[in-house]
């Protein structure tokens, strides 16, 4: 491999017009393809093979009605009652009304699931199963459930009471209860208007007196990763190359083969969405990945180049023994000197991966 890698190295810097040339072509036509084949990305989650994947379809298999907790879109209304009050204070309705008020404007929701914009109190059975309940409540029916159904069975009352407290929505204390609300949709369906409706409800039970917060994909600001950190970090990378190097020639090499060949693979990823379903995450990966590689591998040949120099004034034999036998410095053979023949040192690189 590293006799074909020299063979390269030495005919990209000889030809190094009609090769650059080709990169820019090839820079050129993967932006078109991009611009034209691009297709949409999904925003499902999953990780082929791994035990937490495997769990999550053991879990669509059985549970099929059950939401799936990684791209599901939903919200979480915590309420916690004033210091001192409960939120089912009988001498106090107000707490319990507060919430009902936030549930109502839940309920105006565009984008709220259709199962639970139904009213509890005017849904038939069959409706109430998805109907948005607030924490009091719930809690009261599932204790009754819970009883009725340690007395069919023959268990402990004990046991069921401990059965409810822990799939109640509301605190042992009854100060502290959520609500979860499914909307319809997907995750890239979130826009500010549905964060601003969402937190317009909150706002009616915080103005009554109670502490309200939402959590859950419908609430957040959904920020795609990638964009400032790169260009920090290439900010930084030039900098550190700078120093390195002494020169901005030499520092500039390795950012620009770095950027054209992650564009050039970022780009070949856009234009297959248009064939394929990959995630939306897929290209940001590629790039944080690529630019370290791409940074990484560029500066191994910069640096070999610039020591093969040293022992040689053929800057094209220079160029290809640097392509051939540069690697990171763990498995980096000895450069050939003009006492020792290519061919020693092409073995010696073999031993590299």
């Amino acid at each position: 491999m590293a006799t074909y890698l020299y063979r390269i190295g030495k005919f990209a810097y000889r030809r190094k017009g009609a090769v650059l040339s080709f990169w820019i072509a090839m820079l050129v036509l993967f932006g078109v393809g991009a611009a034209t084949l691009s297709g949409p990305t999904t925003d499902s989650f999953t990780l082929p093979g791994t035990p937490a994947q495997q769990t999550q379809d053991l879990m669509a298999e059985r549970f099929p009605t059950a939401e799936d907790p990684m791209n599901a879109l939903s919200a979480r209304f915590v309420f916690a009652a004033p210091d001192g009050q409960t939120l089912d204070d009988p001498h106090d309705p107000q707490n319990m009304a507060a919430v009902d008020e936030v549930l109502a404007a839940i309920r105006g929701i565009d984008t709220v699931s259709s199962p639970a914009k139904v009213d509890p109190a005017t849904a038939s059975p069959e409706q109430q199963a998805g109907a948005l309940v607030d924490p009091v409540l719930a809690d009261a029916g599932l204790t009754q459930q819970m009883l009725a159904l340690a007395a069919q069975q023959g268990t402990p009352e004990e046991a069921a009471l401990a059965d409810a407290q822990a799939l109640s929505p509301l605190s042992a204390d009854h100060t502290v209860g959520f609500v979860t609300v499914p909307f319809d949709g997907e995750m890239t369906d979130v826009d500010q208007t549905m964060r601003d409706q969402i937190d317009a409800a909150a706002d009616i039970g915080r103005d009554a007196g109670l502490t309200v917060q939402v959590s859950g994909t419908a609430a957040a600001e959904m920020t795609m990763p990638g964009g400032t950190a790169e260009l920090i970090g290439i900010g930084i990378a030039a900098i550190v190359l700078t120093l390195t190097f002494g020169s901005l020639v030499a520092a500039g090499l390795p950012l620009i083969t770095a950027l054209v060949g992650v564009g050039i693979g970022s780009m070949g990823i856009t234009i297959a969405t248009g064939f394929f379903d990959l995630s939306s995450m897929t290209p940001t990966l590629a790039i944080m990945i690529g630019l370290a590689v791409a940074i990484d591998y560029s500066l191994f040949i910069v640096s070999r180049f610039r020591h093969e120099l040293l022992n040689t004034s053929d800057r094209a034999e220079a160029a290809g023994r640097a392509v051939g036998t540069a690697a990171p410095p763990s498995c980096s053979p000895v450069s050939p000197s003009s006492s020792r023949s290519w061919r020693s040192a092409s073995s010696a690189s073999r031993s590299c991966p």
